[in-house]
């Protein structure tokens, strides 16, 4: 064995561990903002509906931020899913990707959520733009 080698052996892995450790950081898991602290979702007691968002598959690497009535409330990763009671009347449904690099404008779905009805959307993409279907 080349004397060589080995230190260069060692170096390619530390480089290789880096690179992971760095792709984690910059694409963490997708972590749900807590419903309560959600705009549109449903104090207990009061009349709600459901929303079930989820992030089609083809859209690659690409995060998607999801807002409810202006505030986002996930981020969604590869298999990411958005799944929690929503306040029954009128609100505004928006997602855009992130890191926004292409300059997208949000697209907007304006919903009116009726008590005890569940909704499910898909973000996918449309061209060049992302939306909710």
């Amino acid at each position: 064995m080349n004397n060589t080698s080995l230190p260069l052996r060692q170096f390619a892995f530390i480089a290789t561990i880096a690179c992971l450790l760095g792709f984690a950081l910059i694409h963490p898991p997708s972590v749900a903002v807590a419903a309560k602290s959600a705009p549109a979702a449903a104090p207990k007691g009061e009349e709600s509906g459901h929303l079930v968002i989820v992030r089609a598959a083809n859209l690659g690497a690409a995060v998607i931020g999801l807002s409810i009535d202006g505030k986002q409330v996930m981020k969604l990763n590869f298999n990411g899913k958005y799944d929690a009671p929503i306040a029954a009347g009128p609100h505004t449904l928006s997602v855009i990707p992130i890191p926004n690099s292409e300059h997208a404008t949000a697209n907007e779905l304006k919903l009116t959520v009726q008590p005890g009805k569940t909704y499910h959307y898909t973000v996918k993409r449309d061209d060049v733009r992302v939306v909710l279907k």
